[in-house]
């Protein structure tokens, strides 16, 4: 069964659902109006849709009632149904504002629980906006708290607001229908509410309980049609789609849909034509489609036709050929015309693609292309203007000690909560800077337990951890403690630290890997047939494994280079699991959970980038212009890019295009040791030749994706 939702053409009638009985009756027929009343409630339905505005009473002043005068009980009569019970409505006025109005009443399981809610929707009519909400109470038992507003104890049933306990916006204009049932096959009971955001945008809302609240799965809208289909092959799941005319003058139609899958509703869209595609672009927007289209089709001639003379002066079809391998699956989802004028316009696109590596969905939104006219008509000419080009800084220590780095080569940094950066400086100790002022820090003045130092932490107590060749320090912002392999390190010789959501330190030595339990470094026991040691990189997951790098002495490469502990056991991976080089330099957690690994060749011409996608390792050696390139360190940005730093400059990567930066004027040397994204968006890269630091935002002029 298909049914669609369209702008309404008038207003939406509820039917009424009161009946009045007038009767005049003696005291000697007081049996048959019971038995009247008896029938009439049981043909009440158990929804109820009030328009009228709620009565409520003052919280200070509950109402009053007048006891009725006792009725004789009439005799039972055994054949006559039994009244079916109202809906269980709660003391409305502790949580509604005394004009709310009503919409909808009903009751439902909704928790799968056994037990009835009341599924309440109201309109706010002290509020402008005049939005739908809704919330679900449930009725109260011998253990409900009791609320005493006066001298009445009035039980206050548990009240949750659709939308994991906010009240969320569910239409502006009408709603038509409310569904309690499992819509999307998981054997779970869902509410799907449906109605219309405004006069010509149907909307759908889906929640579901998930133990604390009623969480929102599912909110839908279109400016134009929005459908929802029986699928009864699907395990009795409802299929969402919606169909918008985004370009009428050109037929370009913008599809939806919202598919079930993996435990979430994926919601998809791509802008298409709406019948056949035009020879030509007689608008801004037809050239856009065009190009996307034969993107999807990896069709790279007729793509590169598409652009104009000075993007194809800059990159021939060849090279968009290659990277159409990092793009699969690419959909162009949305399309808005930002400005336009009689050569020339702006337009926005979001894609979609399948992330090669993790065979995720990747998205990449609001890209902005500038768009010419030419004799052949409409070509693309640019993606992601920017306003200004970004700023590249340098800082060395030729600028003197008391303003830059006590040495060039910059092994590792960290920001502080003041925004401070912490700089480790090779042989030379640290270097700490403000911005204006670089204070040097160092071991026989200040506390290090040696000038070498390896790398950095703040872990969540704001305790500063220096990996040293000599030892762990500890800065609490008073004291300076250093632990050696007296305290229970395994090795002197520290390479790299972590820390968990707890604060618990992990760090790695050339003899294996520790942990601080607050006063001593517990080692953790390797088996016996590991042939590797020397640990040069530590991260802990979001499960709290803690996952091991390791370099593999040479020149036999045998050994793992990745380790993974759960508390339990071990599990090792190497050049057999598909990781290359033969030294893992940096392992980090990506904001989404995901595991990576920077891995280098001790050549100097091999290495790549690797993701565990909790069954195999995928890798990558490919980053635009840097190929089999040793890679050093990995680092996330706000908006789910990421940058590498390897041995012939740096590489900025969105989902699966990749732009590289190791060209006159970017960073100083072209080996990258150590790349920090600060929460301004700037972007420090600790070199062989100094700190330099990137501002503004990614210039990325990538073709086919990016951000």
């Amino acid at each position: 069964m298909t049914k669609s939702l369209h702008s309404p053409s008038s207003n939406f009638h509820f039917p009424a659902r009161r009946r009045c009985l007038r009767l005049c009756v003696r005291t000697s027929g007081m049996l048959a109006l019971l038995i009247l009343l008896s029938l009439a409630l049981a043909a009440c339905p158990r929804s109820l849709t009030p328009t009228a505005t709620l009565p409520v009473a003052s919280p200070t002043s509950p109402p009053k009632t007048t006891p009725s005068p006792s009725l004789p009980s009439p005799t039972p009569m055994p054949f006559l149904p039994s009244p079916t019970p109202m809906p269980f409505l709660p003391p409305l006025q502790y949580f509604l504002s005394p004009r709310s109005q009503l919409v909808h009443v009903q009751a439902a399981d909704t928790d799968d629980d056994g037990v009835e809610e009341t599924i309440i929707l109201y309109r706010d009519s002290d509020r402008p906006d005049g939005f739908i909400r809704g919330l679900i109470a449930e009725p109260p038992t011998s253990e409900t708290p009791t609320h005493t507003p006066s001298t009445d104890t009035v039980p206050l049933p548990d009240v949750y607001w659709l939308g994991n306990g906010a009240a969320v916006e569910l239409f502006q204009g009408n709603w038509e229908k409310l569904r309690v049932e499992d819509i999307n096959g998981d054997g779970r009971t869902e509410l799907l509410l449906e109605g219309h955001w405004d006069a010509e945008t149907p909307a759908v809302h889906v929640f579901q309980w998930d133990g604390e609240g009623y969480v929102r799965l599912l909110g839908l809208q279109a400016r134009g049609e929005l459908t929802i289909e029986e699928e009864e092959d699907e395990g009795e799941q409802l299929r969402f789609a919606t169909l918008e005319h985004v370009f009428p003058r050109s037929g370009i139609i913008t599809r939806g849909s919202a598919p079930w899958e993996d435990g979430r509703y994926q919601v998809l869209y791509e802008t298409t034509w709406e019948t056949e595609a035009p020879a030509d672009a007689p608008h801004p927007e037809a050239a856009l489609v065009h190009y996307y289209q034969a993107l999807a089709a990896e069709d790279a001639n007729t793509a590169y036709r598409w652009w104009s003379g000075d993007l194809q002066a800059q990159l021939d079809a060849a090279a968009l050929a290659d990277r159409l391998m990092w793009l699969p699956d690419l959909r162009l989802e949305r399309v808005e015309l930002l400005e336009e004028t009689t050569n020339a316009a702006r337009v926005t696109v979001a894609l979609r693609w399948t992330d090669p590596f993790t065979g995720k969905v990747a998205r990449s939104e609001d890209e902005v292309w500038d768009i010419v006219r030419q004799a052949s008509g409409w070509r693309l000419a640019r993606l992601n203007s920017t306003p200004s080009e970004p700023e590249w800084r340098t800082s060395s220590s030729t600028t003197g000690a008391d303003d830059g780095l006590t040495e060039d080569l910059v092994s590792d940094l960290i920001l502080d909560t003041e925004g401070r950066l912490w700089i480790a400086c090779g042989n030379s100790g640290i270097t700490l800077s403000d911005g204006t002022y670089w204070i040097s820090i160092q071991q026989q003045e200040d506390g290090l337990a040696s000038d070498t130092v390896h790398a950095l932490l703040l872990d969540p107590l704001e305790r500063f951890w220096f990996a040293t060749s000599s030892g762990i320090t500890r800065y609490d912002g008073v004291r300076w403690l250093t632990y050696t392999t007296a305290d229970g390190l395994p090795s002197d010789e520290v390479n790299a630290l972590a820390a968990d959501a707890q604060s618990t330190v992990w760090a790695g030595t050339n003899l294996g890997a520790a942990r601080f339990d607050g006063e001593t470094w517990q080692p953790l026991s390797l088996p016996e047939n590991v042939h590797t040691t020397e640990v040069s990189a530590v991260a802990v997951d979001e499960d709290g494994a803690v996952w091991l790098g390791f370099t593999t002495p040479p020149p036999t490469g045998e050994g793992s280079l990745v380790a993974r502990y759960d508390g339990e056991g071990w599990r090792f991976f190497g050049p057999q699991d598909g990781l290359v080089g033969d030294s893992v330099s940096a392992l980090s957690v990506a904001p989404d959970g995901s595991l990576w690994a920077a891995m280098a060749d001790s050549s100097g011409t091999g290495g790549g980038l690797g993701v565990w996608t909790g069954e195999e390792w995928r890798v990558q050696t490919v980053f635009d212009a840097l190929v089999d390139v040793p890679v050093y360190d990995i680092a996330f940005d706000a908006i789910g890019g990421m940058w590498i730093g390897t041995a012939r400059g740096a590489a900025y990567g969105f989902g699966s295009a990749w732009l590289s930066y190791a060209t006159a004027g970017r960073p100083t040397a072209n080996t990258v040791n150590v790349v920090l994204v600060a929460p301004d968006s700037t972007v420090y890269f600790g070199t062989a030749a100094g700190l330099t630091h990137f501002r503004d935002a990614v210039p990325l002029q990538v073709i086919g994706g990016g951000q």
